[in-house]
């Protein structure tokens, strides 16, 4: 649940921090067939044109973005594939569609993660616009889910009956069946990775067939699943268990990096989550770790200041880091404000954080 620094981060960085996944891309046709002489070859040639335009535009709004080629990188900007080659499926019969046929299929989510998982030489389904929650149980803490629906999403609505998902990752715009079938962890050593939270898949196979996958009725395939990065099939929902809502206080200290070494696993053991961000170019490091409260105001008793909804765990202390280390980046690298220095700044941040 740490909307709010990745909103600040979005609203300096959009290209590498967009809170969306790609965008619906239109394939149009081409008009200008066999005989249809030079204004049927014009009209069809400004069509691909305008297509590919569009491709591009949509694109720029995902969570990476989309370069003069035409292709879709993810939010790290290590993998890459073709707008083209995105489909974009409402329906259940529409994912059996398109995979029996494709020859090679790719799922794409948030594209937030950094391995090549959609790079693809055939299609790649984007879980866009399968993005609903289909009911919450809110006596039995179940939630289930369509493929597309974020973090964001479930926490949001698992909120307004009291529940909340069981653990997150660093950010809250990944789609929830995505973060499981990549490995998320979370950010505590006392709680289970966020794949372990789910109860049961549904899968299009490679066949075009269905079949929903539990943990108590197919617990061999099941435990295969999570991480698997979609080898298995096509997860058109999931349905994942809840537990209760719950307060947290949340501190942020700075040490020298030397100190690192002698502390971590101390504060790890004496924290419920823990997140610790390294700056070696700086000799710095920040802890950031978080507890359970009773209630909503024994914190602020303390002086914690009351957030509504998301916790943020940078600083404006760590802002203003990342500020000099990257002048210091530009520097050493001969540099100067443009196109050349923007990729440092990129590179570092990807580092850096």
């Amino acid at each position: 649940m740490f909307k709010q620094a990745y909103d600040e981060k979005m609203a300096t960085e959009p290209n590498q921090f967009k809170n969306a996944v790609l965008p619906e891309m239109h394939k149009g046709q081409n008009t200008g067939g066999g005989g249809g002489g030079n204004s049927g070859g014009n009209s069809g040639g400004a069509a691909a044109a305008a297509v590919k335009e569009q491709q591009q535009e949509d694109a720029a709004t995902a969570a990476g973005r989309v370069d003069a080629a035409g292709r879709a990188w993810n939010w790290a900007e290590t993998s890459s594939v073709e707008s083209s080659k995105f489909l974009y499926p409402r329906s259940e019969a529409e994912v059996v569609d398109a995979v029996k046929a494709a020859r090679k299929v790719r799922v794409a989510g948030a594209m937030h993660s950094c391995a090549p998982l959609v790079t693809c030489d055939d299609v790649v389904i984007s879980t866009k616009n399968l993005n609903r929650i289909l009911h919450v149980d809110v006596e039995r803490r179940l939630a289930r889910v369509q493929p597309g629906v974020t973090c964001h999403q479930l926490v949001t609505e698992l909120a307004e009956h009291g529940l909340a998902m069981g653990t997150l990752g660093t950010i809250d715009w990944q789609t929830v069946v995505g973060a499981c079938l990549t490995g998320t962890h979370g950010g505590s050593q006392y709680l289970p990775c966020m794949h372990a939270f789910v109860e049961s898949y549904r899968l299009v196979l490679a066949d075009g067939s269905v079949r929903t996958v539990t943990r108590a009725g197919d617990p061999d395939l099941f435990a295969c699943l999570a991480p698997s990065m979609g080898l298995f099939g096509v997860v058109t929902e999931a349905v994942v268990r809840a537990v209760p809502l719950t307060y947290l206080e949340a501190r942020m200290q700075v040490l020298p990096w030397d100190e690192l070494p002698a502390r971590f696993r101390q504060v790890n053991r004496e924290n419920m989550y823990c997140r610790v961000v390294v700056y070696p170019t700086l000799r710095k490091a920040t802890i950031w770790t978080a507890n359970e409260v009773a209630h909503r105001g024994a914190a602020t008793i303390r002086g914690a200041v009351c957030h509504d909804s998301h916790v943020n765990f940078r600083s404006p202390q760590e802002a203003e880091w990342l500020k000099q280390w990257l002048a210091r980046a530009e520097r050493r690298s001969g540099l100067s404000a443009g196109a050349g220095a923007e990729d440092v700044r990129v590179r570092a941040c990807v580092c850096a954080c």
